[in-house]
């Protein structure tokens, strides 16, 4: 019934998915390449990321009483939609300008944090929202489907940023960033306007329980030990993360083409293995499939370390992307079904609250971890590397520690624990494509003997 119901709400939301991540692609992959071009220290790089993520997280205190207020989730989301737009077009005159760079800089991280702040503040109302739109049995598989949709545009956009800014390093990059940033505005008016096509199916927004940390202590601590565990998960990633672009085009000299075919080949590793998550987790379950990419994302950062040049960089990239395709559906999944419709958003809003803060602390200590340790070497090793490797250790221990003790959330099929993370990561994913590989040259062989007989037939006609 809400299948049929809500069918053109679900391809709307595709649609809103596919247009924001085009808009992602322009923008949050080329701001921090943007500052690198303005000069900007590694302080700033990192407060450009730490400052989005703790106004976000301060944010959350106030969506679950805006919501009781306005009793309008749809209304929520397309309202902060225009609000960012709106942050988009500042940032795009900036580049445009002709203003002191040190102000741009300094000016675009603040906007900047409006920015992120627009999209992460009604976040909780999308989830309860799409959570009425899409029941349960159908979440993992909806959701790839959308992500896949969503990781085809991200990776065509940030593509296309990347030849267009290649283009204009001839003659005025930041023309080419202006021009990009504005392509993304366009792409975020299209998301919104896909957005305000959807339904909102009627809830009492009245209703919503409010929750907090000392209550999700005392009913339950498992879910108290999620959101720790996503949390440090995001601090340990968010120490490198500002810093690969540093590392890509001041340390290894690529160019901002190879940077952007870098993380395309992340992005589009995600678009054809989500299917693959969203069937392993149906069959395994959300903590199975935690625990194996929750580990597997440590290697991340210790393998740009490993393996420094272009190529290898590629093969590392698609790891990664088929890794963190993994991570960030199961997380989704596990938050969305960790609580009831009634409690669900105040779960959501409290998650963001911790993932920001987290996501914050982690690249302010990494900035202040580069400035404070700028022409620090250790074994050969710079600054940035022992970052790098440090990141990876700590997004190892809480994995290997805090996700066998979390409970599944799901129901799911009893199966054999054995070698499970091998099967998960290496055995099915290569059964998977020798399979398909087989199908391939089986299809080649019986079309390549068709066209035989057909030949025949013709020359016997003749």
């Amino acid at each position: 019934m809400i299948r049929k119901r809500y069918g053109k709400s679900k391809k709307y939301s595709i649609v809103d998915g596919a247009s924001y991540s085009a808009m992602s692609g322009l923008v949050d992959t080329y701001i921090p390449a943007f500052l690198v071009e303005l000069g900007s220290s590694n302080f700033l790089i990192g407060a450009l990321s730490a400052l989005p993520q703790f106004a976000s997280a301060l944010s959350q205190f106030f969506i679950i009483p805006i919501m009781k207020r306005f009793n309008t989730r749809k209304g929520l989301n397309v309202l902060f939609a225009l609000f960012q737009a709106l942050t988009i077009l500042i940032i795009a005159l900036l580049a445009l300008s002709n203003l002191n760079p040190n102000f741009i800089a300094v000016t675009t991280v603040i906007i900047y944090s409006f920015y992120f702040m627009f999209v992460t503040f009604p976040h909780p109302a999308w989830g309860s929202w799409m959570n009425d739109l899409v029941p349960q049995k159908e979440r993992a598989e909806f959701f790839s489907v959308r992500q896949k949709f969503s990781n085809t545009t991200l990776f065509l956009s940030t593509a296309i940023g990347g030849l267009a800014l290649e283009f204009f390093a001839g003659f005025n990059m930041f023309l080419g960033f202006g021009i990009i940033f504005l392509a993304g505005l366009l792409f975020r008016l299209v998301s919104t306007l896909s957005l305000s096509r959807m339904k909102e199916p009627s809830r009492d927004m009245k209703k919503i329980k409010e929750l907090n940390l000392s209550y999700i202590l005392k009913e339950d601590p498992a879910k108290l030990n999620l959101l720790i565990y996503l949390g440090l998960s995001m601090f340990a990633v968010k120490l490198a993360a500002p810093f690969f672009v540093v590392f890509s085009l001041e340390i290894l000299n690529f160019t901002l083409l190879d940077y952007g075919l870098l993380m395309t080949a992340s992005i589009i590793t995600r678009v054809f293995t989500l299917s693959y998550w969203a069937k392993i987790i149906d069959r395994f379950g959300n903590k199975t499939c935690l625990y194996a990419t929750g580990l597997m994302i440590s290697l991340a950062p210790i393998l740009w370390i490993l393996f420094p040049n272009f190529i290898a960089l590629l093969f590392v990239q698609i790891f990664t992307g088929f890794v963190w395709g993994g991570f960030e559906l199961v997380s989704l999944n596990y938050v969305l079904s960790s609580e009831k419709a009634d409690k669900e958003p105040s779960f959501v809003a409290l998650y963001n609250t911790m993932n920001g803060f987290f996501l914050g602390l982690g690249s302010i200590t990494g900035g202040l971890f580069l400035t404070v340790f700028s022409s620090f070497t250790f074994f050969g090793l710079t600054s940035i590397s022992l970052l790098f490797i440090l990141s990876g250790i700590l997004r190892f221990i809480p994995a290997f520690i805090m996700i066998p003790r979390m409970k599944e959330a799901m129901h799911i099929k009893p199966f054999n624990h054995r070698n499970i993370l091998r099967r998960i990561i290496v055995f099915y994913p290569a059964q998977g494509i020798i399979s398909k590989l087989t199908h391939a040259f089986n299809f080649i062989e019986t079309e390549g003997k068709k066209t035989e007989k057909d030949l025949k037939k013709t020359s016997s006609l003749m």
